[in-house]
Parts: structure tokens; C-alpha cells; sequence
């Protein structure tokens, strides 16, 4: 992802270097573009399992670099005002282990979020090559749990992801730095609410299936690079 992220820097500054000076006014057309950046989340989690009247909870923060791609169309009004549809899909390397010590017990919990989507409308204004712009809808993640430890006497390793739905507000500025291509930078929001999912695996007497949920939240600033298929007006 690292890699993906200094690809598109490289890119940006290389294209612009070369670029003849145009008067681009006009937003409308589609675009395809890649992206990448970091994440970091708010992560509440809960099993099943119920020690000294207390129901196990485990507090997470998974954060780290993310990576992808969108696709989208925009239409540019008379009065500079845009509207537009985009869809992405990224993935990312965000993770974190926390291990916690309830009344007689140890458990660890590893989390890693593995893919984020998002189906947005986009709201902008445009100013010559300059365009800011605000965005939501609705949004797709999929997060790894694996829980493991000694509850009381009982042993247990159950692993699962939660695939919950969501929604994302988010907004950005883009630049249309040379023809055909623009760089932008942009903060979306995700929330994803209380998902309860199942995990399955083993404890000490045999195979196990438990309920567990999961409420989590993040945030994500990405940089990208945008080329754009131009209807409007050079």
C-alpha cells in the first residue's frame, strides 16, 4: 500500500511537470482513478461468554494504511454547481491485538480490517480547474476476529469477520492539473453501527459456535489520481 501510495505521488508530480497550462471550466464525464492513504478506527467488541455477571469486551483502535480504486461520472450545471455518482472499493492493512484480564480470565482479541466499499452521491463546486466537493451514501466493510483465551476454566478460539453495511459522509478537493487528469485529496467518515456475527471454533469440550458483535466507526484520509473521460467544454 505504501508502495501504491507513492506511485500515485510520483505520477501527480510527474504528469504536472510536463503539462501544458489549459483552461479546463468544465467538470462533466466520467473518470477512473486509484487512491491510497491511512485509516483509523473506533472498535467496540463483545462475546458471549458472561464472567462473575460481566459480559466480556474488548476496546480496539485497528489502524494503518489503505489502498484502491474508484470509479465515477459528474455533471457540471451552468452555474458551476456539480452533481455525481462514484463507487470504490479499498483495501487496507489496518489491524490491532488487545489482550485484557476480566475476573479469573485472559482473553486476547486480534482485529484486521480487511476491505472497505462505499456507493456515494457527489455534491461540488466547480472554480476553473479547482472543484470542492462533499459526498455520502451508503458503505460495505469486512473485519477478521479471532478471540482466544481462559474464561474462568474453559478454554476457547473462536475466529469470524463481521461484513456489516453502513453509511459514509466524506468531502475533498480535486485538481485538474493537466488534460485528461486530476489529483485529489480527500476525509471520509464510515460508520457501521452494532453488527452481531458468528464465530466458530473450539473449546474445551469440542467444537463451538458463539454470537458476538462488533461496533465500529473509522476514519480515512486518502490521496488519488483521477483520469477523466471529459465531455465538458476544454
Amino acid at each position: 500500500m505504501k508502495t501504491l501510495l507513492a506511485g500515485i505521488i510520483l505520477a501527480a508530480f510527474a504528469t504536472s511537470a510536463v503539462a501544458a497550462e489549459h483552461p479546463r471550466t468544465n467538470w462533466s464525464g466520467c473518470y477512473v482513478g486509484a487512491s491510497a492513504g491511512g485509516l483509523w478506527s473506533d472498535t467496540s467488541y463483545k462475546n458471549g461468554i458472561v464472567v462473575a455477571g460481566v459480559q466480556q469486551s474488548i476496546d480496539t483502535n485497528p489502524n494503518g494504511a489503505v489502498g484502491g480504486f474508484q470509479i465515477g461520472c459528474d455533471y457540471q450545471m451552468a452555474s458551476n454547481w456539480l452533481i455525481g455518482l462514484q463507487g470504490d472499493f479499498t483495501w487496507t492493512d489496518a489491524s490491532d491485538r488487545q489482550t485484557v484480564f476480566p475476573p479469573l480470565s485472559i482473553e486476547t482479541g486480534i482485529f484486521k480490517i480487511d476491505w472497505f466499499a462505499s456507493l456515494t452521491g457527489r455534491l461540488g463546486y466547480a472554480f476553473g480547474p479547482w472543484l470542492v466537493y462533499g459526498r455520502g451514501g451508503a458503505a460495505w466493510a469486512k473485519t477478521d476476529v479471532h478471540d482466544f483465551g481462559i474464561f474462568f476454566i474453559p478454554t476457547i478460539d473462536v475466529q469470524g469477520d463481521s461484513t456489516p453495511a453502513g453509511w459514509t459522509l466524506g468531502a475533498g478537493l480535486e485538481y485538474a492539473f493537466a488534460p485528461s487528469w486530476s489529483v485529489r485529496v480527500e476525509y471520509d467518515y464510515f460508520d457501521f453501527g452494532d453488527d452481531t456475527f458468528t464465530l466458530t471454533g473450539t473449546a474445551t469440550g469440542g467444537p463451538t459456535t458463539m454470537r458476538a458483535s462488533l461496533k465500529q466507526s473509522f476514519s480515512v484520509v486518502k490521496f488519488g489520481i483521477n483520469y477523466h473521460f471529459w465531455t465538458g467544454h476544454i
